[in-house]
């Protein structure tokens, strides 16, 4: 079993197309190093508790985000990962959501993940060149609850 991220998580979704270019980034990372597959998302908070239930409309959507280059750390969730500049709306919603859904605000600021696990040097190499393709900017058009308890695999959409 891989370690998850708390019950459920609140996520913000990309609009279509850099959606389906990040899911090829991850995709692609997951076969060739060996990690599990997931969509892509910036997590809005985490560890929410299976009662609390909150409006999923959020009128500060959509949201533009620029993307950094790509950043590599040791934990599990934070392996892989493309940073999301700091913007003062994104860190206010963040609190927000965390607040009325009664979760709480990640450990790491706002990122999209492109690899979930352990990368050694040549798979950072292999990382660095893939992520060459992705978006410079998202469009957060969506915000989605997921159920992420337990392995990767078994994540869900809530609503």
């Amino acid at each position: 079993m891989t370690p998850g991220h708390g019950k459920r998580s609140l996520w913000l979704v990309p609009e279509k197309a850099e959606t389906a270019a990040l899911q090829r980034l991850i995709d692609t990372l997951a076969t060739r190093c060996g990690g599990p597959c997931f969509p892509p998302h910036v997590t809005l908070c985490s560890g929410i508790a299976e009662g609390s239930n909150a409006d999923l409309s959020l009128s500060q959507l959509p949201l533009a985000a620029e993307l950094g280059g790509v950043q590599f750390g040791q934990e599990f969730f934070h392996a892989c990962y493309l940073p999301v500049e700091p913007s003062e709306e994104l860190r206010k919603l963040q609190e927000r959501c965390a607040d009325a859904w009664q979760g709480k605000l990640p450990a790491h600021p706002p990122h999209s993940s492109l690899f979930y696990g352990a990368l050694g040097p040549e798979q950072q190499e292999l990382a660095r060149n893939v992520a060459q393709a992705a978006p410079a900017q998202l469009t957060l058009v969506r915000c989605e609850l997921w159920q992420t308890g337990g392995p990767v695999e078994s994540w869900r959409q809530l609503a």
